[in-house]
């Protein structure tokens, strides 16, 4: 959909006064472009949150009102209102620091502060237009405004299409339905398919009203509403599998678990109760209870392990994926994998990002371009099996070196660098102020690392591509994941090419794709659930994928584990309010537009 919208704004974004050669933003780039509009805002703000989560309210909240078709001053007004509204109803004396008074002034400072934030969307949303580029939001906005203002562009889509195919319906936007339907509605041929209770790009701006309000958005011509065929039939479970879901999915299929009264298109267009497809295998379905996450990473790496090793004879390989909620229950399993020896593909930036031979790369890259990053440095240094007593040495070499020249071996030091010890070790024989040497050992180990950072230092004015095989290299980890034991070789390069195809994408996508960007964008891909990932899921027979159930869109394998089924974890709750899970996230969040303010509000 943002690509046919990205068509429409190239075709015919002159005749809004939009250049038509205006680059595209990626992900990576807004990042980029936003970091700096936060850190040097010298305009009042009464959060006090970090500035990357500054960073990623402001684009999550500039995305938001564009999908919503939104101004940031439109949306300040009626933030600022919902706020008025609120202390308008509690306007008794001021009450206890807790119970339901105090959560009610916290949902009006969280307003407030979002409010205050528009005025930094504002000027994110200038930058853009004063650098001359665009991201998915902006075009999406732009071609609904093509559409609806402009009469030709629909003529001349009609009359292109005879047909009109939409798949995946659930997860198109408000903006995206209203360019769609200002195309293509009045009675154009549309089929849609979608699944009502789906909606997975919530946050991106997916609107759950997509598919109810079908049958009426794409009427027919005689202003009828469109016809609904349901589509039961499951074609890639068996029995027992879908016995399992229709159990679950049961109270989805009540009206009354959606918002607001029934409407005719909710209880039309309602969930299914899936049917196996003809000749389909019995299948099984195992729960099982276990004490910690170790535990149960490891009784599902035996699980899937043996059920990998179940192939029919000369019959294809058994797939197996495990989905987990949260990418941090990632790295529990691909390690109790890999222990067995099993082949892993991490799927997903977020993932990519807890794979140990990244993690090295990442901390080598981090420790060249920032001395002050101990944590970096440390990770290098333990990976080198340097023991716990040359470290502290080194700790003692660091804060002599931070002394002043004059002052060496008296009075206190000021801010010592490990990474500077690192690339300036002791002497051999050097005694500490505790009376201990380093090891010839460990001095050997870390000035082999010196050298290392000394040499990335020297390229972080490449290319990021070449900076990070350099980097890869130097540190020998393209021969030591070859050589790791039980490492399929045709596996043992995946997360390190991909790696390189990601520093790859950043630089094309960014403004200035430096070392130092790049790293920052790393970290918040790491502290996000999502937002981040752009991943096309492959299903790979010779691995077994770990990914989020986000990602995991087909369920395309034969094997699937599901991890972290507990009260809270998943299924999930936003905020406070367990009986409203979904409806209670913008009370608070500070990325979150508020719900009333969104076009699908009822």
């Amino acid at each position: 959909y943002n690509a046919y919208a990205a068509g429409l704004v190239r075709d015919h974004g002159l005749r809004i006064g939009i250049d038509p050669e205006t680059q595209h933003l990626g992900e990576a780039g807004r990042w980029q472009l936003a970091t700096p509009v936060v850190e040097r805002w010298a305009g009042e703000q009464s959060t006090d949150a970090a500035p990357s989560t500054v960073v990623t309210a402001v684009l999550d909240l500039a995305g938001a009102l564009a999908e919503h078709l939104l101004t940031p001053a439109v949306a300040a007004s009626e933030i600022h209102a919902l706020a008025r509204a609120l202390v308008d109803k509690d306007d008794a004396p001021a009450g206890p620091r807790r119970g339901p008074r105090a959560r009610v002034r916290q949902i009006v400072e969280s307003l407030e502060a979002r409010a205050e934030l528009m005025d930094i969307v504002e000027a994110f949303v200038r930058r853009k237009r004063e650098l001359g580029v665009l991201d998915f939001a902006d075009q999406v906005a732009l071609a609904c405004r093509i559409a609806r203002q402009i009469p030709d562009v629909g003529a001349s889509e009609r009359a292109s299409y005879r047909v009109v195919l939409l798949d995946e319906y659930q997860d198109t936007s408000v903006a995206q339905v209203a360019m769609l339907s200002a195309l293509f509605g009045g009675g154009h041929p549309v089929s849609a398919v979608g699944d009502p209770h789906q909606a997975i790009y919530g946050w991106r701006g997916a609107s759950a009203s997509s598919v109810e309000r079908f049958p009426e958005t794409f009427a027919c011509a005689d202003g009828r509403p469109a016809r609904i065929a349901t589509l039961s039939t499951s074609w890639r479970n068996d029995r027992a599998i879908l016995t399992a879901a229709n159990s679950l999915a049961g109270p989805l299929r009540s009206p009354a678990a959606g918002p607001g009264q029934p409407r005719a298109g909710r209880d039309a267009v309602s969930l299914p109760v899936l049917e196996a497809r003809p000749g389909a295998g019995a299948g099984r379905v195992t729960a099982f209870y276990v004490e910690t996450a170790d535990d149960e990473a490891s009784r599902v790496a035996q699980i899937v392990d043996d059920l990998r090793g179940r192939g029919p004879g000369d019959g294809p390989p058994v797939t197996a994926a495990v989905l987990c909620r949260a990418r941090s229950q990632m790295p529990a399993v691909a390690e109790a994998l890999r222990a067995r020896g099993v082949p892993v593909e991490v799927v997903g930036l977020g993932g990519l990002l807890a794979a140990p031979e990244i993690v090295d790369l990442q901390a080598a890259l981090l420790a060249a371009h920032d001395p002050s990053r101990a944590n970096a440095a440390l990770r290098l240094l333990t990976g080198l099996r340097i023991g716990v007593a040359d470290l502290a040495v080194l700790h003692e070499w660091s804060r002599e070196l931070a002394r002043p020249v004059g002052a060496r071996g008296a009075g206190s030091p000021a801010e010592s660098s490990i990474v500077e010890a690192i690339e300036q070790p002791p002497a051999a024989g050097w005694v500490g102020p505790t009376g201990r040497a380093m090891s010839s050992a460990g001095l050997r180990r870390v000035g082999e690392l010196g050298a290392t950072l000394r040499a990335l230092r020297a390229m972080t004015h490449a290319p990021l591509p070449e900076l990070v095989g350099a980097a890869e290299r130097l540190l020998g980890l393209d021969i030591e994941v070859l050589a790791r034991a039980g490492a399929d070789p045709r596996h043992a390069r995946r997360h390190l090419d991909e790696f390189s195809d990601v520093a790859a994408m950043f630089a094309d996508g960014s403004q200035e794709p430096t070392l130092g960007a790049f790293l920052a964008w790393l970290e918040a891909a790491n502290e996000q659930e999502r937002g981040l990932d752009t991943v096309e899921v492959e299903v790979d027979p010779t691995a077994v994928q770990v990914l989020t159930m986000h990602a995991a869109k087909g369920l395309e394998w034969d094997v699937v584990a599901v991890v972290g089924c507990s009260d809270g974890v998943f299924p999930s709750y936003g905020g406070e309010c367990r009986e409203e899970p979904a409806a209670s996230a913008w009370l608070s969040a500070l990325s979150v537009l508020p719900y009333p303010l969104r076009a699908d509000a009822e």
